[in-house]
């Protein structure tokens, strides 16, 4: 009764749940509901088997599946969902818990122990915890009112990163209050989860707050990244350059960047390339996109130039 097709099939719809789960954050993955195996074959630009095993009436095989981009933005949009890009992210976690005039910190802290035991793999937080043998951190906090002092930026650059949450837990009776300051490539937000009925004994309990924690950080992550394909705005942009090689290269990263819409040559001649381009962000967001591909995005006397 075995169908390699069916093998297939179901390789599709598991791809495409973990392309959602990684560009849309956890609200919008629950509103997309069941998505038909046609619907998802259509998006399905091409795919490879790799590794595939069939012994002792056993099958198992590695499936690359690659969507077409443009088609998958489409399929959101008539949903009216925005989608994030899948950036991966290291970030330092410095949890602490609170109770009464008691501090918690690195191994004395259930949550310092337990968080990197579990790990989602369509996760995009790497997260990194401040080591106890070579940290001053205990040094510079002596209470609640000196945690608020601590330069974290400072504390997570030890760790090559700029990133940092910092999470106080303040425990009272069976309720736990999860306050946390995120820094995400400088952009600042303060959440608060709050959970009632805490065990801090039961494995369970703990895995469950550890989970919501990290889809609430996840969240926070793709709402930074989040691309909103409702707004639409266009600039024309000069490229230097009428080097076929250049303007190749150039536009293999126009494709990239998922906040481009859309793009095409307004005009060139032999010392450069103009180009219009339609984004869905600000120009700021857009500056930073094109500066992790190596390209300085400049605006002189009104006109946009790449460097």
């Amino acid at each position: 009764e075995f169908s390699r097709n069916n093998m297939i099939e179901n390789a599709f719809e598991s791809a495409f749940d973990n392309l959602l789960s990684r560009i849309l954050n956890s609200s919008n993955y629950k509103k997309i509901g069941d998505t038909s195996l046609k619907e998802v074959k259509h998006l399905v630009e091409s795919f490879k088997i790799k590794k595939e095993i069939f012994r002792d009436n056993k099958y198992q095989a590695k499936f690359d599946v690659n969507f077409d981009k443009k088609k998958v933005i489409k399929f959101l949009e008539n949903k009216n969902l925005f989608f994030s890009n899948p950036k991966n992210i290291s970030t330092l976690f410095f949890p602490i818990i609170v109770e009464g005039n008691k501090l918690f910190l690195f191994y004395d802290n259930i949550f310092y122990k337990k968080w990197l035991i579990e790990h989602d793999e369509n996760d995009l937080i790497n997260y990194i915890m401040p080591l106890e043998e070579i940290d001053e951190l205990p040094n510079l906090i002596y209470s609640q009112d000196t945690i608020e002092s601590i330069n974290m930026i400072d504390v997570a650059k030890k760790y090559n990163t700029e990133n940092y949450i910092l999470c106080l837990i303040i425990k009272k009776g069976d309720e736990l209050n999860f306050y946390s300051k995120i820094n995400f490539e400088n952009n600042k937000k303060n959440s608060n989860l709050t959970f009632d009925n805490v065990n801090l004994d039961s494995k369970d309990s703990i895995n469950n707050m550890i989970r919501n924690l990290k889809i609430e950080f996840n969240d926070t992550w793709k709402n930074f990244n989040q691309v909103n394909t409702s707004i639409k705005l266009s600039i024309n942009l000069t490229l230097n350059t009428n080097d076929s090689n250049e303007i190749s290269k150039f536009e293999k990263i126009l494709n990239k960047i998922d906040d481009i819409n859309y793009f095409s040559i307004k005009k060139f001649d032999l010392n450069k390339t103009v180009y219009t381009i339609i984004y869905n962000s600000n120009p700021n967001k857009l500056k930073n996109k094109f500066s992790d591909y190596g390209y300085s995005l400049v605006q002189k006397k009104g006109y946009w130039m790449i460097k």
